[in-house]
């Protein structure tokens, strides 16, 4: 598990200088943006995973690391959907408070879904 997140957060610096140098050498036109808003996406994602990994404790029911891999990555998924569309907000000049609260409550309660049915 440990060489799986050192891999991970390698991904994630990588993912991290593309972005760099994509914003400074493409201009920011709809395809930059588009590909800004990929990368962002995967750099979020990335980044997520091994913290989530290092927070949350394992759990009894959770018996594998392959478990506890999956239950990161699905929450570091939506994680990074959710970054994704703030971001996409920010650029379209629509994102305010309100619009950051209710999509977060959305990503809790799909969150909570999936959690769920995963019990189930």
């Amino acid at each position: 598990m440990r060489r799986l997140v050192t891999i991970i957060w390698l991904a994630a610096l990588a993912v991290w200088i593309g972005i760099l140098v994509l914003m400074n050498l493409r201009l920011p036109d709809a395809t930059g943006q588009a590909i800004f808003l990929l990368l962002f996406g995967l750099t979020v994602t990335l980044t997520t995973i091994p913290l989530l990994l290092a927070i949350r404790p394992s759990r009894r029911t959770e018996s594998s690391t392959l478990a506890r891999f999956r239950a990161a990555l699905t929450r570091a998924l939506l994680f990074g959907l959710l970054a994704i569309a703030l971001m996409t907000l920010h650029l379209l000049r629509l994102f305010n408070l309100t619009t950051a609260l209710l999509l977060g409550g959305v990503t809790l309660l799909l969150q909570l879904l999936i959690s769920l049915r995963s019990r189930a």
